[in-house]
């Protein structure tokens, strides 16, 4: 996998306060717990600070899901010789860069 500076997975959810709509992502370490993210907007339900915050802890999973996949792609491109996947490829590497806080193509 391409090298990342970021927290490693996996990561979870933990409601800081039931049915106050506050969530945080976190990572779990022998220690305790390292917040990577909280949600506390008053102004969104608490469907929608769970929605981003299931986003947010997937994150590691989607990355790597997507590193394999665009290498994947690529390999079959190259073997093939077709480009059928150019667009879907160019997706990838762009989110990619962008998660690596890369400029993006």
């Amino acid at each position: 996998m391409s090298k990342t500076e970021h927290t490693p997975g996996p990561w979870s959810i933990h409601h800081t306060e039931p049915r106050s709509g506050e969530v945080a992502v976190v990572y779990c370490t022998t220690t305790g717990y390292v917040n990577i993210c909280g949600a506390s907007d008053r102004e969104w339900s608490n469907s929608i600070n769970d929605a981003n915050a299931h986003l947010i802890a997937a994150a590691p999973d989607l990355y790597e899901a997507a590193y394999e996949a665009l290498e994947d792609m690529q390999a079959v491109r190259h073997s093939c010789g077709t480009y059928e996947l150019q667009g879907t490829v160019e997706k990838l590497t762009a989110a990619l860069a962008k998660a690596r806080g890369e400029a993006t193509p």
